[in-house]
């Protein structure tokens, strides 16, 4: 999927470039046909995706939104494919929502071996009035000076 990744985002590239420029050659009719294969080859590896890297997965639907992006640019809104926008979608909705789980995240001990440790001792109860003296609200106000 790398391969065919790179493959796709340097047609990307070079059809961005041939839309910018306004170049409707023979040449760029070509590369237009290979940047369609391309997007529909690597169509079939997003769906056919299991799970594993999906950092390669997401480098692919990077690259298969360039093309459609592209393509649909050079040829003036659509690129005739008919596949349009919706196609990231459906190339997304066909992986199994089990391969797009993220993994679990590592305790805190485990991904910071500075981390402080926990305290061996318990912190001490919070302070409370003592025994003999009455509680703060029968005592006499403060003396404002306002």
């Amino acid at each position: 999927m790398a391969e065919l990744t790179a493959l796709a985002r340097e047609a990307a590239e070079i059809m961005w470039e041939m839309a910018a420029l306004g170049d409707r050659s023979p040449a760029s009719d070509e590369m237009a046909a290979s940047a369609r294969a391309l997007r529909a080859q690597l169509r079939g590896l997003i769906s056919d995706y299991t799970g594993g890297d999906e950092v390669a997965l997401a480098a692919g639907l990077e690259a298969f939104e360039m093309l459609e992006t592209t393509l649909a640019e050079y040829r003036g809104g659509g690129d005739g494919g008919g596949a349009g926008a919706a196609a990231p979608a459906a190339a997304l909705a066909a992986v199994p929502a089990a391969a797009l789980e993220p993994a679990p995240a590592p305790s805190a001990a485990a991904s910071n071996p500075f981390a402080p440790a926990a305290p061996a001792v318990p912190p001490p109860p919070p302070a409370t009035a003592p025994a003999g003296r009455a509680p703060p609200g029968d005592e006499a106000p403060l003396i404002s000076f306002d």
